[in-house]
């Protein structure tokens, strides 16, 4: 917030109000694609999930009849606090670390800080690629020093079993989200998905 403050300083605004993404996410929905609900009310679910937390909210979304601009109302919120991208990125660090490991029993385990930053990051580029693919290999020129190559095979369906107790929280903002709006999912009209890990086929 203090950021947000120092900015609006700088360029001369004032700050009235600070919204959350979902919120915002819902006015901008409405501003561009008014002529989906000028004759009545539509119920949206967004759905964001993003690097380390996912947000669901349910939004009424209708134009106000005296000045015909669009307005957003938020039903319901929930989220997790903890479930993102970075929690599927470090399983799949640790799957790339032990193939490693196996391959290479004569060297030392992979401890030191640059080994596990470097598959850290090939770890998010593999969850990248298996969202548009069902393969990849992942790679990594001399990750311990040692001039020894990773080089193994990574397959969608294992990184959705590695993941499946993640996966199945995906859902429980949805419910609580719901639940606190006080409808039921029929009313529902559009989801929204945001956030890169959304892209994720099966969280899909």
């Amino acid at each position: 917030k203090r950021l947000i403050f120092v900015a609006e300083e700088m360029v001369g605004l004032k700050v009235t109000e600070l919204i959350n993404s979902n919120a915002a996410i819902a006015l901008n929905y409405g501003m561009f694609k008014r002529k989906d609900f000028v004759d009545k009310p539509k119920t949206m679910l967004i759905y964001d999930m993003g690097a380390s937390r996912s947000t669901c909210s349910v939004v009424e979304i209708k134009v106000d009849e005296k000045s015909k601009d669009p307005v957003a109302t938020v039903l319901g919120v929930a989220w997790d606090r903890s479930l993102g991208g970075i929690q599927f990125d470090l399983r799949i660090q640790k799957l790339l670390k032990e193939r490693f490991e196996e391959k290479n029993p004569s060297l030392a385990p992979v401890t030191k800080p640059r080994a596990l930053a470097k598959l850290q990051l090939e770890a998010q580029r593999v969850r990248h690629i298996l969202s548009a693919n069902t393969e990849t290999l992942a790679r990594i020129e001399n990750l311990t020093g040692d001039d020894v190559d990773l080089k193994v095979p990574v397959t969608r369906a294992e990184i959705e079993e590695l993941s499946a107790d993640l996966i199945a929280r995906t859902m429980a903002p949805i419910e609580k989200a719901i639940a606190m709006a006080g409808v039921s999912k029929e009313i529902v009209n559009e989801i929204l998905l945001f956030g890169g890990l959304t892209r994720t086929p099966k969280i899909k």
